[in-house]
């Protein structure tokens, strides 16, 4: 960090931002929210935003003030659901032109994001760009041979990228150093996914309860689980683990398992040939306020994906009371503390499983871990989180300034 930089100068100026997005609302998952949450804190603190996002076939309601720019499909493609945005459309371009930004904020390293990168390059504005996902955990979806091909492929396009921006936000430190061994030179600041702590208090203890008593008696356990259903977020790990848990602990639970994708048929079908169909319950998608009772409604989150920056539904989880067992990984380990907020364990079904026994079957560790992840949690306020962003928003517009002839 340069602490020669006045950040402060521009302290009491409202900010106007582009972002880009390759995935946005209605889409849930990971990104979107994010976005969205930091959208609403800059509005709320009177900065102006405009996101440049895909058109979605679902009916969705936009905020009327027009921050958000719908960009035209591509012939109708759409590749693994996600709707594909015209970047050839000189709408796009229009729509920049006019929403005269200082700064753009790109949210992925190619497609929408490339194309924010060379219109702010050719207007001379400066760029941060959020290293969201480990694109070498998604090269299942790229149409080339021998996995050792595509992740030099995705490290290439990320490091590439990345230095012809700014400055690089990272959700964690893990991911800040993962970047730093690919090669990538730019400034990068860790700043992880703020969490609308708000939302939790929306919900009367009356409520939790009858969502809880839905599917487990007042002596069972509840277990909790948000993904997107598909190859990357390692479910298969997920399922086995929880049936050796079935096998060997006494205390009975049941588990939600929260989201869609396309690997949902081919789980239910594991599921059920596994004989959990009772012990797992797909919910399906759930609004996010409705995914926030879960939580409170829950004893315990359980997560196996490798592929996260940072696992947002973590820290969310915890802000609900929820300790969290998972898969040790670049993401998690940064949040997950050893004993005192849930257990971040090796890649082994009968590891993981062991650690959620041991958590069920303790009352007094379950409630002391349950104090701790929410008491975690209080430090990733979207209000906080938000203004971290503004101050490197900030620092990276002072710096540009400053190279300006």
């Amino acid at each position: 960090r340069d602490f020669s930089v006045d950040e402060e100068a521009l302290a009491q100026v409202p900010l106007r931002v582009a972002m880009f997005t390759n995935n946005y609302l209605p889409f849930i998952g990971g990104v979107p929210l994010s976005i969205d949450r930091l959208y609403r804190g800059l509005v709320r603190g009177g900065h102006r935003v405009k996101i440049f996002a895909p058109t979605y076939q679902q009916p969705w309601q936009d905020p009327p003030d027009g921050s958000v720019f719908r960009c035209p499909g591509l012939l109708s493609l759409s590749v693994d659901s996600f709707p594909v945005a015209n970047i050839f459309s000189r709408k796009i371009k229009t729509e920049f032109n006019k929403c005269d930004c200082e700064l753009v904020h790109i949210h992925h390293p190619f497609w929408l994001g490339k194309k924010g990168l060379q219109l702010a390059r050719k207007k001379n504005i400066p760029v941060v760009f959020t290293y969201h996902t480990r694109l070498e955990h998604y090269t299942h979806y790229i149409p080339l041979p021998g996995t050792a091909l595509k992740n030099l492929v995705a490290h290439f396009v990320i490091k590439q990228f990345a230095n012809r921006c700014d400055a690089i936000i990272t959700p964690t430190a893990s991911t800040e150093e993962y970047l730093r061994n690919l090669g990538v030179s730019a400034l990068i600041e860790t700043i992880p996914t703020g969490i609308n702590l708000n939302e939790y208090a929306d919900w009367s203890n009356e409520q939790v309860q009858e969502l809880r008593s839905q599917y487990v008696a007042a002596d069972e356990k509840l277990l909790v689980s948000v993904s997107r259903l598909a190859e990357e977020k390692n479910l298969d790990f997920l399922i086995d683990g929880l049936a050796k848990v079935k096998e060997r602990c006494d205390t009975s639970f049941r588990c939600l398992l929260v989201g869609d994708g396309p690997e949902k048929g081919r789980l239910m079908d594991k599921v059920k040939r596994l004989g959990l169909a009772e012990t797992i319950i797909f919910t399906g998608n759930l609004p996010p306020h409705e995914v926030v009772r879960c939580y409170l409604a829950a004893d315990l989150f359980v997560f196996a994906s490798t592929s996260e920056t940072q696992g947002m539904v973590l820290l969310e989880a915890m802000a609900g009371g929820c300790p969290v067992v998972a898969v040790r990984a670049s993401g998690v380990y940064d949040l997950v503390k050893d004993g005192s907020n849930g257990f971040a364990v090796a890649e082994s079904t009968g590891a993981w499983a062991a650690r959620i026994i041991t958590v069920m079957e303790d009352n007094r560790l379950l409630t002391a871990m349950s104090a701790n992840s929410r008491e975690f949690s209080e430090n990733y306020s979207v209000e906080k989180i938000t203004e971290r962003v503004l101050r490197l928003y900030r620092r990276v517009l002072v710096i540009a300034q400053s190279k300006s002839p």
